[in-house]
């Protein structure tokens, strides 16, 4: 008996004919390997786990990596296919406000300011 998963496995009978070794005792030490065994066994699992979620991980920084990449690849090709802030902010504006605008008039919520002078 020269490991843990041999003691798991050992008749307690086995074990009383070593000098020492009462029932009792063989029987904690058998149950003892069985723990042991049992320990291992779930550390085993627990750092395959950890393994494959770690590798799951890199797996999706890499492919997100990727996506950012071809990202600046794609805007790179195409200038001109980018808005620039200015243009953004015109496109968000009121539709009425654009048109008074490229009009040159005042709008809605523009009132031109009033020369008090002249009507005194």
């Amino acid at each position: 008996m020269y490991s843990a998963q041999e003691l798991a496995t050992t008749e307690i009978d086995d074990l009383t004919q070593i000098r020492g070794i009462g029932e009792e005792k063989a029987r904690q030490i058998v149950e003892s390997a069985r723990q042991w065994i049992e320990t291992q066994e779930e550390r085993a699992e627990a750092e395959a786990a950890a393994a494959a979620e770690a590798e799951a991980e890199a797996e999706a920084a890499k492919a997100e990596a990727e996506a950012a990449e071809e990202t600046e690849a794609e805007a790179a090709e195409d200038p001109n296919d980018q808005n620039t802030e200015a243009e953004t902010a015109a496109d968000d504006e009121n539709p009425d406000e654009k048109a008074a605008k490229a009009s040159g008039e005042n709008s809605a919520d523009e009132v031109p300011a009033q020369d008090d002078t002249a009507a005194s």
